[in-house]
């Protein structure tokens, strides 16, 4: 029976980079809790207002306030002014610590969010320009374009290239429905975008200039198009970060593991792209027990470094107890032991099972012969059926052999 050949999930560098903080909602009493808060105003700038809530700080940036299109805070805030709101609690400012507000996301900011995709292209109004991009009104959604999706070089300012009423042409990167957030790309919505991106296939070498870097990984500027390189696809020692190698204009050559249509976007590698990599893939075998160095973990899957190849372990492959994740039980830097269950040339990977490897198993797999009627928990599900959990033993179930 042929066996699931899909690879740990792909980890991206944020779409949506940015100074302008980020919005994910801890309300009180649960996501999206809606209440009331009243306060004197204590500052008034260009981009938020700050009140003072019984001796607590709260800024609400201008993006929250129900400003009309070209309208700042000075058109309608005043410092002594007693501020009276319907809000929901975001996340306090990664900085300062201060709470955040949002009295534009309440209950009927959802029905216009939920008419929008990821991978859909609309046409949105400059509300107004940040030193790090722009925010743009989607048929009273509010979205924000940051960084690099502005298509701007590193030199140029957001307030020099755009003005308030602006029409511009986006892709919407992320809908996050929690946090009612809208990321967009105005960058991947230019004219021939796409048709650049299709002459780009997995397996390609490609140069890009790096045009941004955090500790999760790199963005890079692929001849216009937007490639990003994670910080496990780097050829990083123990404890160094990306920023540690890598800095803003670097060009970097990078193998194209796997591209993103809907977000129109390149998945890259700079450390399959390294001279000699494939010979040293070329010498593992299916089957083969491997160690491995952990250099990510996510909720679904680990990435490891196989002595300079890139590998990867989905959650159904660890030996996990029920509700765990891979976070609750792998770090950073652990070695692993793992087997080989399938080497995927094309995107240069080794897929691995932690599972597979434990001791026993075999005598274990042994036990069972063709014909035995056995009972298993699900491990996983996709569309190409189920894996299962046969006392210890990984089982796949293809969709073909289910009664659907």
């Amino acid at each position: 029976m042929p066996e699931f050949k899909t690879p740990p999930e792909p980890i991206r560098v944020p779409a949506h980079n940015t100074g302008v903080p980020a919005v994910a909602v801890v309300a009180p009493t649960g996501p999206g809790t809606e209440g009331t808060i009243s306060g004197t105003i204590v500052e008034v700038e260009r981009e938020h207002i700050c009140l003072d809530i019984d001796g607590d700080p709260a800024k609400i940036y201008a993006s929250e306030l129900m400003l009309d299109i070209g309208e700042q805070p000075a058109d309608r805030y005043v410092l002594g002014q007693t501020f009276s709101a319907l809000v929901f609690q975001m996340a306090p400012h990664p900085d300062s610590g201060a709470a955040q507000y949002s009295i534009r996301r309440t209950a009927d900011y959802l029905e216009g969010l939920a008419t929008l995709k990821e991978g859909s292209v609309v046409i949105g109004t400059v509300v107004q320009t940040y030193n790090v991009g722009v925010e743009i009104d989607v048929n009273g959604v509010r979205g924000n374009c940051v960084g690099f999706e502005v298509g701007l070089t590193a030199d140029q300012s957001p307030h020099d290239h755009f003005n308030t009423g602006d029409q511009l042409t986006a892709l919407v990167l992320s809908v996050d429905h929690d946090a009612r957030y809208l990321g967009l790309s105005v960058r991947r919505a230019a004219l021939g975008y796409d048709e650049v991106l299709a002459t780009f296939n997995v397996g390609d070498i490609a140069t890009g200039s790096v045009t941004f870097v955090d500790s999760g990984g790199l963005e890079l500027d692929v001849g216009v198009v937007v490639g990003g390189a994670v910080a496990s696809e780097l050829p990083l020692s123990g404890g160094e970060v990306p920023a540690d190698r890598y800095s803003i204009g670097d060009q970097i050559k990078a193998f194209v593991w796997f591209i993103n249509h809907d977000a129109r976007y390149l998945g890259l590698s700079v450390r399959r792209a390294a001279p000699g990599y494939d010979e040293t893939l070329a010498a593992f075998k299916v089957g083969d027990i491997v160690t491995g160095s952990v250099t990510y973990v996510g909720s679904g899957s680990l990435h490891l470094d196989v002595g300079g190849v890139a590998g990867g372990a989905v959650a159904s492959e660890l030996p996990l107890a029920e509700g765990e994740v891979p976070a609750d039980r792998y770090f950073v830097g652990d070695q692993i032991k793992a087997f080989v269950w399938f080497i995927n040339h094309d995107d240069r990977d080794l897929y691995l099972s932690v599972r597979r490897a434990a001791p026993g198993y075999d005598e274990t797999l042994a036990t069972f012969n063709i014909g035995d009627i056995v009972t298993g928990s699900v491990a996983s599900v996709d569309s190409d059926g189920l894996k299962l959990d046969v006392s210890g033993v990984v089982g796949v179930a293809m969709a073909s052999e289910l009664p659907l």
